[in-house]
């Protein structure tokens, strides 16, 4: 909309929904919204593609297929935008997808890295020293025999400074840690 006209309509982008798709949804045909960064809207559609507009034109500056419908990943989320990164993930882990959250650059959206939720320490970007100091906090100790995909497909949240560590300055995941004192031990 153009504000300064009358809520004129500036442009249109109408997203392409394969038919195919609607029938591996997990969670009906649903957008959770847009974000917004560096002049540019972006839309998780959910065909798996991440698309980047420009917040002026409408003009598509670029996409990247995050996921595969025909493999059950899709994609439901909004995305959300931190510093120089747009962050997306999947849907679909009740399908058997192995699922994740990707931060991809704004400026022309190759990958900058990749966090499954499930798997080797490596590929969920966890630190040698994590949890050391808390082994007790452990999915290990507590869900023994138990194997998951999880999907990513809702919402993220963005905690200050003083709630999470993030030991790199681009959000690169490494490590995360701060138990909150409530009755159960977090928050």
């Amino acid at each position: 909309l153009d504000l300064d006209h009358d809520q004129k309509i500036a442009w249109a982008y109408f997203p392409r929904q394969e038919d195919t798709v609607q029938a591996v949804l997990c969670c009906d045909s649903v957008s959770r919204g847009l974000a917004y960064g560096d002049g540019k809207i972006f839309l998780q559609q959910n065909n798996g593609v991440l698309v980047a507009l420009d917040a002026m034109t409408g003009a598509k500056v670029w996409d990247v297929q995050v996921n595969d419908p025909k493999l059950g990943g899709t994609n439901t989320n909004a995305p959300h935008v931190f510093k120089d990164k747009v962050l997306t993930g999947c849907s679909g882990g009740e399908f058997g997808i192995r699922c994740f959250i990707a931060a991809y650059n704004l400026k022309d959206g190759s990958l900058a890295w990749k966090a499954y939720s499930t798997g080797p320490d490596a590929e969920v970007l966890i630190g040698p020293g994590f949890n050391r100091g808390n082994p007790h906090y452990s999915a290990l100790s507590s869900y023994e025999n138990v194997n998951g995909g999880n999907k990513e497909g809702g919402g993220y949240q963005s905690l200050d400074k003083t709630q999470l560590k993030f030991p790199e300055s681009d959000l690169g995941i490494k490590t995360w840690l701060k138990p909150q004192a409530t009755q159960d031990g977090w928050q």
